[in-house]
Parts: structure tokens; C-alpha cells; sequence
């Protein structure tokens, strides 16, 4: 039995990241086509529930991000959209002791 995850295990659904990226690139005009160039991942994979997409992917996808978005608040506008993210994944990096927000007293 496998006692880690490699690059290449698809283990990521496209909620999300994956799906944060794609629509914050498209309410910017880039196409679909272009964004996904590369990454290994198809348009029809995004609708499907079931479809899981790997770490290698996901990099793939936010460098083809980065390379096609030509603003300097791509990053700030990409977290906005993920902070009422509820999935696991986020919910365990916001409620983290280490990385919780401290009230000012």
C-alpha cells in the first residue's frame, strides 16, 4: 500500500482552485482553450463531477494562470474569490493554529 501522494495521483476535484482559476480567467476574456493548453486537463473534465486531477495539473494550470493574465492583482483577485471556499482543504488552512487570524484586543 501506497504511503504517499506523488505529483501524479489524482486526488483534486475541480471545486475549488481549479474552478476558482478557470472563472476568474474567463470574466477576464481568456479562453477556455488557451488556459487549459497543457495542463492535461479538458474542458468536458470540468463538468464531471467524478473527474479527479492531480497536484502536476493543478501547478500546470497556475502557471498557465499566471502567464495569461497580464494583471498584477491576479493573485489578490484569485484569493478573494477562495476565501468563502468551503472545502476541506481550505477549511483546514483557515481554522490551522498557526495560520488563524488573531483578534486585536
Amino acid at each position: 500500500m501506497q504511503q504517499y501522494i506523488s505529483l501524479d495521483d489524482k486526488y483534486l476535484s475541480a471545486e475549488g482552485m481549479i474552478t476558482a482559476l478557470v472563472e476568474l480567467a474567463q470574466g477576464r476574456g481568456i479562453p477556455l482553450h488557451k488556459l487549459l493548453r497543457g495542463t492535461g486537463i479538458f474542458e468536458q473534465d470540468l463538468y464531471d463531477l467524478s473527474q479527479r486531477f492531480s497536484l502536476l495539473q493543478l501547478l500546470a494550470l497556475i502557471s498557465q494562470f499566471k502567464t495569461l493574465m497580464k494583471s498584477n492583482d491576479s493573485g489578490f483577485l484569485l484569493g478573494h474569490q477562495l476565501v468563502n471556499d468551503v472545502s476541506p482543504a481550505v477549511q483546514s488552512v483557515r481554522l490551522g493554529p498557526t495560520l488563524g487570524v488573531t483578534p486585536l484586543v
